[in-house]
């Protein structure tokens, strides 16, 4: 009988993990140490998107390179410490070149030297999805996924929903549910909504089918 397979991780073989940057999760030490040993490789970070793949690798400092061979990347933002837009241009895309695409992420831009030795240009950290801010009745400013944090618990039957700042304090909410009774269940979430919103403003609910895509915008702030 022949032996049983067996399969050989190179220790030279870096093992990439992608970054949630909606949730901003990466990796914690504990369970890169453990992924590292049990691959026997070392492991890293890598952050791209569907839309140009590949845009940057951590480097064992944890700073995020550009591959410069892949993308052009550009910082909108205030220079120095202060978070910025990534903008990436990349003809890599097969449906077509994108050109200053703008991908909503935040990032804190490097320094040109990192201690890994190198001296092409590099992120310090992605910071995550850029969000709007919302505007309470009184014209305070407010996050919205600290506003409306509670509203997935509301009902195992909401499926998606999506938050439009009309003006301050005044809310539209798009709900997306498998519930029987559509209209009965947008009262309740209505009611739960406003009660949880009281003496900061009010919310509407709307339902509909939500679409979703790459750049899928949860909280959107159409005041102007």
């Amino acid at each position: 009988m022949p032996p049983e397979p067996h399969i050989l991780i190179d220790a030279r073989v870096n093992v990439t993990v992608p970054i949630d940057v909606l949730g901003k999760r990466k990796l914690s030490a504990e369970i890169s140490g453990r992924a590292a040993q049990f691959f026997n490789a070392s492991v890293v970070s890598a952050y791209g998107l569907s839309e140009t793949g590949l845009v940057a690798y951590q480097c064992a400092h944890g700073r995020f390179h550009i591959d410069r061979s892949a993308c052009y990347v550009e910082q909108d933002g205030p220079s120095g410490a202060g978070t910025a837009e990534l903008i990436v241009s990349t003809l890599l895309n097969p449906a077509m070149p994108l050109l200053r695409y703008r991908t909503g992420d935040s990032t804190l831009p490097g320094q040109t030297q990192c201690a890994c030795g190198r001296s092409d240009p590099g992120l310090v950290e992605i910071a995550g999805r850029i969000v709007p801010t919302f505007r309470t009745a009184a014209g305070a400013p407010v996050s919205p996924s600290q506003l409306f944090r509670n509203l997935p618990s509301y009902s195992k039957d909401l499926i998606e929903y999506r938050v439009d700042q009309l003006e301050p304090g005044r809310f539209a909410v798009t709900i997306e549910t498998r519930a029987v009774d559509r209209a009965e269940f947008a009262r309740q979430i209505a009611a739960r909504l406003n009660g949880a919103l009281d003496g900061v403003g009010s919310a509407s609910v709307i339902l509909d089918e939500i679409p979703r895509g790459d750049k899928f915008q949860r909280y959107r702030d159409l005041s102007g």
